[in-house]
């Protein structure tokens, strides 16, 4: 794991009060999230299949990744789980900018 990613929460952006989760937990699984999003581009759904993590968790993950700047939407189309039509995410900043291609 990078140097950035263990300090990912060091300034205490985030608050990890639910109650069913440890901070540590919560915490791993966010990193966890950011890296996987790194190296593919995938709906929620895809994320929570491939790591195992609870769906609605994904979606908290993404809001703060969104609201530290650091995952964006690549493309809309249809998910490869549900077949519905949702947002492909990312963090790799090489997605950003010209078009994306599917992680795959």
């Amino acid at each position: 794991m990078s140097q950035d990613l263990k300090n990912f929460d060091g300034d205490g952006h985030h608050d990890f009060k639910d109650k069913k989760y440890s901070y540590s937990n919560q915490e791993a699984e966010l990193v966890q999230v950011r890296e996987y999003l790194t190296k593919y581009n995938h709906s929620a759904t895809m994320i929570a299949t491939a790591l195992n993590i609870y769906r609605p968790n994904i979606s908290r993950y993404v809001s703060m990744l969104r609201e530290d700047g650091l995952v964006f939407t690549t493309h809309k189309g249809y998910c490869k789980e549900t077949g519905r039509l949702v947002c492909y995410l990312s963090c790799n900043p090489e997605l950003k900018k010209g078009g994306a291609a599917d992680g795959e």
